[in-house]
Formats: C-alpha cells, sequence, structure tokens
C-alpha cells in the first residue's frame, strides 16, 4: 500500500465473524450460488467476493481522486456489483445502457469518456490494484499452497500475486462468459508472467510451455 492511498482493510472488511473463524453467511458476503466459503475455499477453485471487494475500492479510490462517475465495459457482475456499492457508474456492455460495437481499448475508453474514472476489469490504475491487493489480505488472511483462479482480464490473480508473492496460482479461463479469453486484455502478458500454470477449461488438447499465449492452448507452465 502506498503512502496517502485511502485504504478499507480494518474498517470495512474485518467483520468479527470473519476474525473468529465463524462461517461467514453467503447473503452477507453476496456469494454466489456453488460458491465456496472462507472455511471451504482453499478446495479446488479460490472463490471469493472479489467484484465487491473490488466496487469498495474503486469507490475509495474514485472519492480520494474526485472523481464522481465511473464507466465500466462490463459483462454485467463488476458494474452491477459498483452499482450495489453505491458508484455512479455507466455500464457498457450487453446488459447495460450502451452495447459497444467494437474492442475498446483504455485509450479509446479515455477519449469517447473523457472525466469518467475506467473501471473496467483490467483497466485500474496500479495504485487502485494495489488497494485491491492489501482488501484481498486482509479479508482472505493466510494463503499457502497453490490455487485455481477464474480469470477474464486476469486482474483478480495479478491482484493476489501482489497480495501472496509466495503463493502459486493458476489461471483458469472459458469457465464462463465473465471468464472468457480476450486477446486484447491489458494483464494478458502479466497473467503469462505471474500465474504458475495457465488452462482453458473448454480445450481439450494440451501443449507444451513457452508457447505465445493463445485461446487454443489448454495448459501452459511457468517456471
Amino acid at each position: 500500500m502506498t503512502a496517502g492511498t485511502p485504504s478499507i482493510v480494518g474498517t470495512y472488511w474485518q467483520h468479527p465473524k470473519r476474525r473468529t473463524g465463524q462461517t461467514c453467511s453467503r447473503d452477507r458476503y453476496h456469494l454466489p450460488k456453488g460458491w465456496t466459503t472462507l472455511e471451504t475455499m482453499e478446495a479446488d477453485y479460490l472463490r471469493f467476493p472479489h467484484k465487491m471487494l473490488r466496487s469498495y475500492c474503486i469507490k475509495a479510490y474514485m472519492q480520494a481522486a474526485g472523481y464522481s462517475r465511473a464507466v465500466c465495459f462490463s459483462c454485467g457482475n463488476a458494474a452491477r456489483e459498483l452499482e450495489k456499492a453505491g458508484v455512479d457508474v455507466l455500464h457498457i456492455g450487453r446488459q447495460g445502457e450502451l452495447t459497444p460495437n467494437k474492442w475498446y481499448t483504455q485509450a479509446d475508453i479515455a477519449h469517447v469518456f473523457t472525466g469518467y474514472f475506467d473501471a473496467t476489469s483490467g483497466h485500474l490504475p496500479m495504485t487502485c490494484m494495489l488497494m485491491l491487493a492489501a482488501t484481498y489480505k486482509g479479508y482472505l488472511g493466510a494463503l499457502r499452497g497453490t490455487y485455481s483462479v477464474p480469470c477474464g482480464s486476469g486482474e483478480t490473480l495479478v491482484c493476489l500475486k501482489l497480495a501472496y508473492p509466495d503463493v502459486n496460482f493458476t489461471a483458469v479461463y472459458n469457465l464462463d462468459d465473465a471468464t472468457r479469453y480476450e486477446e486484447g486484455c491489458v494483464l494478458n502478458g502479466l497473467v503469462k508472467l505471474l500465474a504458475k500454470e495457465i488452462i482453458f477449461a473448454d480445450q481439450s488438447d494440451t501443449k507444451k510451455g513457452g508457447e505465445a499465449l493463445s485461446p487454443e492452448k489448454e495448459t501452459m507452465r511457468n517456471g
């Protein structure tokens, strides 16, 4: 966490049940159906309400930086959580207020939506990502070993690696629309660098590591 960065760790997320090790309510943390609680998350995928945590970090960052409104290119999950957190957000997507007719880069978004904070997954400034990393760590506590992380933009895995540099994370793409691999995602290169392994869940063939990352690859190992 950089000096002067607003933090909600220790105020919003240090819930008494989390500190005492009791089971946290699914409704309290908006855990989707089928997602694990804190006590069982180490089995299979590492699942936790990252979009909700993310939304409050973004809200705090926007307030500190003087932004009054955000724009979010999203399949729906990220934008919905921002709205729940009280962020004035313009949702761009199939379920949003506007539907894009092409792939919008960060530069495109900055040019078209002047004065908006770009809350699109994978587009956050590093200071905000460090806030996310600290918040995730404050929520999850100690981690060890290897975890599989559902990825779309790769933002969650990158922030987890910032929070837990000694923990191994496997990136899993193409589980659903929210985790679809996109060639244009800004963080693809970082995911390739930081993930212990990269898996495309909808592919059946396995290729050796060291090749260029592509949607056709199922598994790639780093190190």
